[in-house]
């Protein structure tokens, strides 16, 4: 039993360091700045639990070349917070219905392809007000976590250095 622990526990390890350590690293042994980088980083993860799914990846893309953060650390971001999506949808979507002071929405996926089915314009506009109220409220958390993931990755990048010149 421990040892199957054990080993799923050193996977992850591995991959940690495959996927993300490693390129951050790279990323600042070529020369760029430790804040560059968690700024890039910081984007990413709050883009990737925007509350529309498949938009995560194009949005960091888009944000990270508008404020000038670096590509491949806003990427890294959305891997890391890509699990976040699924977990804060429901979240942000009751979250955008109390900002907008409306009743609360059932969220049956049976009942969604259904009310599109029989009737999809206004099945797209019900749901098209409830992704807009999500996302609404997604931007007001988003702009104030992005401060404090800022200041968390580079913190985390300063222990990752130290770490990994002792060893």
């Amino acid at each position: 039993m421990f040892y199957w622990i054990l080993k799923v526990r050193n996977k992850i390890h591995c991959l940690f360091k495959q996927h993300i350590l490693s390129p951050v690293l790279a990323l600042l042994d070529q020369g760029h700045s430790l804040h560059h980088v968690a700024r890039g980083i910081a984007l990413g993860f709050v883009c990737s639990f925007v509350p529309v799914i498949g938009l995560s990846t194009a949005l960091s893309f888009l944000l990270a070349w508008l404020f000038g953060h670096h590509q491949i650390a806003a990427q890294i971001g959305n891997l890391l917070g890509g699990p976040l999506q699924l977990l804060l949808l429901i979240p942000f979507l009751r979250l955008g219905e109390w900002l907008f002071g409306v009743k609360p929405q059932s969220f049956d996926v049976s009942l969604m392809i259904q009310s599109f089915k029989s009737t999809p314009l206004k099945a797209l506009s019900d749901y098209g007000l409830f992704c807009i109220r999500a996302c609404v409220a997604w931007m007001i958390v988003a702009f104030l976590m992005y401060w404090v993931m800022r200041v968390l990755f580079s913190w985390l990048i300063v222990c990752w250095i130290n770490h990994h010149k002792k060893i």
